[in-house]
């Protein structure tokens, strides 16, 4: 039986929360995340924040093609 759920990218050296996350976009709305979608987007607003340009693009590309709908909800103006 092959495994459907999102794999992590190759890249990827974090640890993967054990539990997925809620978080408030800024319209006021809850967005969903599994375990490893959360453990994503915490890395992203990391190196945003830290302004690593190389792997910040690399990491919304991968959460963006993995989680097109929350990526939307949660980067989208």
């Amino acid at each position: 039986m092959k495994d459907d759920r999102v794999q992590p990218p190759e890249w990827f050296d974090g640890n993967i929360y054990k539990e997925g996350v809620s978080y408030l976009t800024k319209d006021g709305e809850f967005v969903e995340l599994d375990a490893l979608g959360s453990s994503i987007y915490d890395l992203i607003v990391g190196y945003d924040f830290l302004k690593y340009k190389d792997k910040s693009r690399r990491a919304h590309e991968w959460f963006r093609d993995n989680y097109p709908q929350q990526y939307k909800q949660l980067f989208t103006l």
